[in-house]
Order: structure tokens, then sequence, then C-alpha cells
């Protein structure tokens, strides 16, 4: 029971300033959230833990900006309750 919390960024060393992550949250095989997030920004995923056997944090570059990989971060894992 309870939540897991994960804040998801990109990373300052990435390789480009201008592509944009998306952020998956898989719950046993299921996505149940996605975001999309620019550089210096950042979101929160959220799934409820009832009845969960595996949590998955994804992430891909939107399109290819030429420049290389852009690096992504989780920057907080939180279990509540």
């Amino acid at each position: 029971q309870g939540k897991i919390r994960f804040t998801v960024a990109h990373s300052m060393l990435s390789a480009t300033s201008d592509a944009q992550l998306e952020w998956a949250l898989l719950v046993d095989g299921r996505q149940v959230q996605t975001e999309i997030i620019a550089f210096k920004e950042s979101a929160e995923l959220v799934a409820d833990l009832s009845g969960v056997a595996v949590v998955q944090v994804l992430y891909r570059q939107v399109q290819d900006s030429g420049c290389g990989d852009t690096l992504g971060l989780i920057t907080s894992a939180v279990i509540e309750g």
C-alpha cells in the first residue's frame, strides 16, 4: 500500500539544451503516467503501490536534436505509507 513519488529532470550535463525528454512511469507493465519536459524543467511521477510488484521509470529523447544524447535524472524517489 501507499504511493511512490519520483521527481525527474534534465541533467545540466546534457549534450544539448534543445531536446525534450518524455518520462514514463510503468506499474506492473502498464504505463500509468507520462510527462514531457524541456531543459531546466522537472516533473513529478506518482503511482499507487497497492498490489504492485514492479515499478519502472523510463525516459527517451523526444526528437533528435543532432547534438548528442540528453541525460535524464531521477532527483528524488519517495515511498509514502
